[in-house]
């Protein structure tokens, strides 16, 4: 191996830029490149684009970051180049190649916000900064409510205008913080299954001039394999789905052992939203690639072609419209209710559970109210208390938070639920409920000699007024059908709606997931069409897509 006097390794001229070519350089002096390596600062287009305000929602920057560093390669000014692989267009060029991937950094997105309550701490309609369509229309898929703002300016540009109050929240990625020295706390790096990465996010490219033989020899004992086939695997799939850099595609390859993991999100523009997730031979990641982009491309096209309003509140409709986009039906999401923890009335029923024989929660946010107290209080519960949970997704959420389920009932109904947990004779029952449930249970519970004590979990707020508008311009849209499912979405919905819009939601088909949801639609004036057999998000999805194939 030969070793130079110097080895110049190009690299823009910004403190992420010059942090990242230092850990590269740092990697080529380990395995004896050069007595000496100097970096060589390049300023780009990108450089100049990126300290104005966007002239538009996302503009059209592909290769912005590269082409100046590109040509320095090619003219001999420097030997090597640094990337963050991401800012690479796709296109192969026959003169210049990769010839190191060094080992990937933190591929996650963080959620930087004044507080520390992550997605769900943000309030509903708050601004959050990024410059993304990718980020965006993730952000989009589990909170509708949020808006996604256009950004400019370097990290600690973006990180001072947050500060400033400019933004509720800013969408950055892991990496470029981690290598800046930015503590982020973990709770504000977004889990894999709410954001997926941009591909090739978090790795860094070594480029070389195709003909230098010696360099691109030396370079391959820097080069991690690991890493090279999942971000190449991740080009290449963006790649096949086309847009380069704003192509709304995230993914994240994994190589584990000899399988390669490639998990990826893409949203069409229309408001389909696609998650796939396939494996296959590490040796064989064409493969990999091609079901990924194949299962993507089919799902981007339904194949029943209709739009239906979804009505849950924020972090819960996230279920349906995914199921409802595997059955090829796209989802318009209008909150007409928004949920808000009710703690006193909890706290108390909380603090008595001691002799407690069962806590009855009857929804995934009276779930997650009672998770959140209990962490707030230091306290567990208590082992001789057993817990009923109403539905899976209740019971998930509570099993999620590490608190055993000892019944779910089959069926929903009061009179099903409270048969269920048995001889409850001189019992006492806790309920975790809404401040706007019926009584039905609690008299259904007392009628079999329960001792029954009620706790609100949470209030449900109808009609909040950031839905407004997202309801009329849904309404003025090709939408086909309307779902529901609570009463509570119902009469949310009719609060929100306008005069003129009254006739077009009238006539509009809905679809709700049990005969209680249905009844309160029918004395609103509403046209169920529908109604699902089994009461989960599950069943109202696979009925709305029956009625759409019967009609079709």
């Amino acid at each position: 191996m030969t070793t130079l006097a110097t080895l110049r390794l190009g690299t823009r001229g910004s403190r992420l830029a010059l942090a990242q070519a230092q850990l590269a350089a740092t990697a080529l002096a380990e395995s004896g490149f050069a007595e000496r390596i100097e970096l060589v600062e390049i300023e780009t287009r990108g450089d100049h684009i990126s300290q104005r305000r966007p002239r538009g929602r996302w503009e059209a920057v592909d290769g912005q970051f590269t082409t100046e560093l590109e040509h320095a390669l090619r003219a001999g000014e420097v030997d090597l180049v640094v990337h963050s692989y991401k800012d690479l267009p796709t296109a192969e060029q026959a003169d210049l190649v990769i010839g190191a991937i060094l080992e990937r950094g933190d591929p996650r997105d963080c959620l930087l916000s004044p507080g520390s309550g992550g997605l769900d701490g943000l309030a509903f309609g708050a601004r959050v900064a990024t410059s993304s369509p990718r980020r965006a229309a993730q952000l989009a898929a589990v909170r509708a409510d949020l808006v996604a703002v256009p950004i400019r300016g370097n990290v600690t540009t973006r990180l001072e205008r947050l500060r400033r109050g400019e933004y509720d929240g800013l969408l950055l990625a892991a990496c470029g913080l981690d290598r800046l020295g930015v503590l982020v706390p973990e709770a504000s790096r977004l889990a894999l299954d709410v954001m997926l990465p941009a591909p090739a996010q978090a790795a860094l490219a070594i480029q070389v001039r195709a003909g230098d033989g010696p360099l691109r020899a030396q370079l391959a004992a820097v080069d991690h394999r690991p890493t090279r086939i999942a971000v190449e695997a991740e080009r290449a799939l963006l790649r096949r789905i086309g847009g380069g850099c704003l192509a709304p595609l995230g993914a994240l390859g994994m190589v584990i052992g000899g399988t390669l993991r490639l998990r990826a999100t893409y949203e069409d523009g229309g408001g389909t939203f696609v998650r796939v997730d396939v494996s296959g031979p590490a040796g064989d990641p064409t493969r990999v690639v091609d079901r990924a982009a194949g299962e993507i491309l089919r799902r981007a096209e339904p194949p029943i072609s209709k739009r239906v309003v979804v009505t849950r509140p924020v972090g819960q409709a996230a279920d349906l419209v995914a199921l409802l986009a595997q059955r090829g039906i796209r989802a318009t999401r209008v909150p007409t209710v928004s949920i808000e923890p009710e703690a006193g009335s909890l706290d108390d029923a909380l603090a008595r559970l001691e002799g407690v024989d069962w806590l009855v929660i009857t929804s995934a946010n009276g779930a997650n109210a009672v998770l959140e107290r209990l962490a707030a209080r230091g306290r567990r519960l208590p082992p001789e208390t057993r817990v009923a949970a109403v539905g899976p997704a209740t019971a998930k959420a509570l099993e999620a938070g590490g608190v055993r389920v000892d019944h779910v009932p089959d069926d929903y109904l009061t009179a099903a639920i409270a048969a269920g947990l048995g001889d409850v004779a001189g019992q006492r029952v806790v309920l975790a409920r809404a401040e706007t449930a019926t009584p039905d249970l609690r008299r259904s519970l007392l009628a079999r000699h329960a001792l029954v004590e009620e706790a609100v979990a949470y209030r449900t707020v109808e009609a909040p007024a950031a839905s407004r508008e997202l309801l009329r311009d849904a309404l003025r849209r090709d939408v086909d059908g309307v779902t529901f499912t609570s009463g509570s979405t119902v009469r949310g919905f009719i609060a929100l709606l306008g005069i003129a819009d009254r006739p077009r939601a009238e006539a509009l088909p809905v679809f709700c997931i049990g005969p209680v949801t249905a009844d309160a639609a029918r004395r609103a004036g509403l046209r169920v069409v529908a109604v699902a057999d089994e009461h989960t998000a599950a069943g109202l999805a696979e009925a709305i897509a029956d009625y759409f194939t019967k009609e079709r």
